[in-house]
């Protein structure tokens, strides 16, 4: 079903062969990726020392070797290291004691860490475990350095790279160097992968091998993206990114927002999907304007609005178009996907948060303050660095939220939080999910707020007759809550 897809997408933006313009002109040679988007700070010990080894899952797609080790540091780490599994992040932390593996499983499973995302699961691993992952891990690692360092001593790095993709061609096959791009993409950091689009945009056009390595190319990345999972969300988000960069080169024949619109058509499930497709559009957006990008937002918004704003889903995409809207390069008038007419909206003079919605569109709900008093609850001791959509989502478990407001003692400066939520049974579920839970090292409490909360704000949950027209917007950043902290003399 997959393939099918991705053929389909595919022919909707590749010339036939007996067209003027043919792929091997427009598409991009693609080999610089695999020596540039490795981590050349992260070196291997030649043999493991450690006795006692724990497993860590749940590990951002980004994490660095010595970012896990300096995560597990406090509880006696002695080496750590990353592995890539099934395109999961596995991670392996070496220990002097058998005792400190046991306090680093028992502090550190279950928990979420500064710059991650997700709840880490961490258990014992077997020597043997450990020794097949350090292993493969080795053998990437010498590959990417042994090319890596030809490319940086070469006169000539860009012919040095093409030499290089024909030898390996040559014995193991242009898919093999494919995949190993593939599997670079996955974890390069914003800044890697734009170095590794720069060196592909620089690989000479001429190359016969060019032919077959940039149509492979183009389908690893759309099968990148529609296979992608929330766990590998980073690799989705720089597979679209890399292919809306080679649209915009002209390196890809055809038209990137009606392939982007194929591929929401080709039906995704979850978030990750959403920020890879989405990734070509803002590449591309304003260059130039055409009709058919207002098309892709146009299409985009009417999905929200079918999905719901409340999944999963239509929160990734929602938070896309608020992106669009916050950074325009151009006028393109887009409906909002938030009224039910889908009015026109300038991108260039408006807000999704306009003043015009939140005044007339949508009002709040006619709740006595009893009411929104027992859905209101006061979250204390919260980390400062922890991200909102982290907040947010923890929220979110307990059913939809209406209002966030993030503030600090005067004194102490601590961070709390008065959350207003939809139900009075989500308050209470809430009250018991919430009980006793550890967030990047800080065990937050929870408890019925005194007060509600009175006053109102642009990302507030908006109604129209009972009827929820916006969700709550916090938590579309992945800022930490310290920078949307209020003043106390906001009334509560």
């Amino acid at each position: 079903m997959l393939s099918t897809t991705i053929k389909n997408c595919f022919s909707e933006v590749t010339p036939s062969a007996s067209s003027s313009v043919s792929i091997e002109e427009t598409t991009p040679g693609n080999d610089a990726s695999f020596y540039l988007s490795q981590n050349f700070n992260d070196s291997l010990e030649d043999e493991l020392q450690s006795k006692a080894w724990v497993q860590v899952l749940g590990l951002e797609s980004g994490t660095t070797n010595a970012r896990l080790k300096k995560m597990f540091y406090p509880y006696g780490a002695d080496e750590a290291f990353i592995c890539t599994e099934n395109c999961h992040v596995v991670g392996f932390v070496g220990f002097e004691l058998s005792d400190m593996a046991e306090i680093a499983i028992d502090k550190m499973n279950g928990f979420i860490p500064c710059l991650q995302s997700h709840l880490l699961s961490v258990s014992l691993a077997s020597l043997e475990r450990v020794i097949a992952a350090w292993l493969k891990s080795r053998e990437t690692h010498a590959i990417s350095s042994r090319l890596f360092a030809k490319l940086s001593f070469a006169i000539d790095p860009t012919d040095s790279l093409v030499a290089s993709i024909e030898v390996k061609s040559n014995n193991q096959g242009v898919y093999a160097v494919v995949d190993e791009i593939m599997g670079d993409l996955k974890q390069a950091s914003p800044s890697t992968r734009e170095k590794i689009l720069a060196c592909l945009l620089e690989l000479p056009m001429g190359w016969v091998k060019f032919v077959e390595f940039r149509s492979i190319l183009l389908r690893k990345l759309l099968h990148c993206i529609l296979a992608s999972h929330d766990l590998v969300a980073m690799q989705a988000s720089n597979s679209g990114a890399v292919l809306g960069g080679l649209f915009k080169a002209k390196k890809f024949p055809g038209d990137p927002f009606l392939l982007a619109v194929r591929l929401l058509k080709s039906g995704i499930t979850n978030s990750a999907q959403a920020d890879g497709i989405c990734a070509i559009a803002h590449v591309c957006h304003g260059f130039p304007p055409s009709q058919s990008e207002a098309s892709f937002w146009s299409y985009l918004g009417r999905m929200v609005a079918d999905v719901g704003p409340n999944a999963p889903v239509g929160r990734a995409l929602l938070g896309h178009l608020r992106h669009l809207k916050r950074n325009p390069k151009v006028a393109i008038t887009l409906p909002h996907p938030l009224t039910p007419l889908f009015g026109t909206i300038d991108s260039a003079k408006s807000s999704p948060l306009t003043n015009k919605l939140n005044k007339t569109e949508g009002q709040s709900i006619p709740l006595d303050i009893k009411e929104q008093t027992n859905k209101t609850l006061y979250i204390s001791c919260l980390p400062p660095t922890m991200p909102q959509n982290v907040l947010m989502n923890l929220l979110m478990r307990a059913g939809p939220v209406n209002k966030v407001r993030v503030c600090s003692g005067r004194d102490s400066g601590a961070l709390f939080a008065f959350v207003e939520i939809s139900t009075v049974e989500g308050e209470l579920q809430a009250l018991q999910y919430l009980k006793n839970v550890s967030i990047m090292g800080s065990w937050i409490h929870v408890q019925p707020a005194r007060n509600s909360i009175q006053d109102k704000q642009d990302d507030d949950a908006i109604y129209k007759d009972n009827v929820l027209i916006r969700p709550c917007m916090f938590g579309i950043s992945s800022m930490p809550i310290v920078t949307c902290v209020r003043s106390n003399s906001a009334k509560h």
